[in-house]
C-alpha cells in the first residue's frame, strides 16, 4: 500500500467532501455507520457543505469544536475521512448522552473499500488526537463486526454496555 497523508481539510474543499460523503453513504458496507441516505445527501444545497466545510477546517481556527481531517493517497484521491467533536464535561454529545469528561467524539468515519484494513482508520484518529489533545471515542453499531475490529486494530476498546443510539444497537469505544 502506498503512503498516505493524512490532513485537516480546507474551506474551499466543500465540493469534494460533498462528494466523499455521498461515496461512504452509497457503500453498502459503510452504510450503517451513518445517519444518512443517498436521497438526503443529494438534496442538500451547496451552502450546507460550504457551512458544513468551514466549520470543520483548519480555516476554522483553534477554538473551532469540529475538525474534519481526510486521508489521502499519492494522487491525491481521498481516501478515507473522520471528524473530531470536541466535548466539554457537563455538555450533551452528539447522541444526546451527558459527557463526564472532557474529550473528543470521532465521527463520520469513512474509508475506501480498497484501503481497509492498511490503517487508515488509525491515522485519521491519530491526527484528531493530536487536534484535540484529548482522549477521544466513539460510537460503532453493536452488529457492525467489521468497524469494531478495526476500531479495535486502532486502539479502541469497548466501553460500557450495548445502548439504544441513533445507529441502533451501539457501543462505545474509547482511545487514550
Amino acid at each position: 500500500m502506498a503512503p498516505i497523508t493524512v490532513r485537516p481539510i480546507h474551506a474551499d474543499e466543500w465540493e469534494r467532501v460533498r462528494e466523499l460523503r455521498l461515496r461512504a453513504v452509497q457503500d453498502p458496507v459503510a452504510a450503517m455507520a451513518f445517519v444518512d441516505s443517498v436521497e438526503h445527501t443529494t438534496a442538500l444545497p451547496d451552502m450546507f457543505w460550504r457551512d458544513r466545510a468551514a466549520g470543520g477546517s483548519d480555516d476554522a481556527g483553534d477554538a473551532a469544536t469540529a475538525r474534519q481531517f481526510i486521508a489521502e493517497d499519492g494522487s491525491g484521491t481521498w481516501i478515507g475521512t473522520a471528524t473530531g467533536l470536541r466535548e466539554r464535561a457537563g455538555d450533551d454529545d452528539f447522541e444526546g448522552r451527558p459527557v463526564h469528561v472532557d474529550g473528543c467524539a470521532v465521527v463520520g468515519v469513512y474509508v475506501a473499500p480498497e484501503h481497509r484494513g492498511h490503517g487508515v482508520v488509525g491515522a485519521l484518529v491519530d491526527a484528531i488526537g493530536a487536534w484535540a489533545a484529548a482522549p477521544v471515542r466513539l460510537t460503532v453499531h453493536a452488529r457492525n463486526a467489521r468497524a469494531i475490529r478495526g476500531y479495535e486494530k486502532a486502539g479502541f476498546t469497548v466501553v460500557g454496555d450495548e445502548f439504544p443510539g441513533t445507529l441502533g444497537p451501539t457501543l462505545d469505544m474509547r482511545r487514550s
